[in-house]
């Protein structure tokens, strides 16, 4: 997936790098860990 993600990077810009990191965060932290609540996301 992180190679897609280089790929897009070069096609579309570093604003999809930035993307990518902010939803992997919320999928990871507001998701597996449980870390983050509903008032975290906003």
């Amino acid at each position: 997936m992180e190679r897609h993600n280089c790929k897009f990077s070069r096609t579309l810009g570093s604003w999809i790098l930035n993307e990518w990191n902010a939803s992997y965060s919320l999928h990871v932290w507001g998701s597996h860990e449980a870390k983050l609540s509903v008032n975290d996301n906003r």
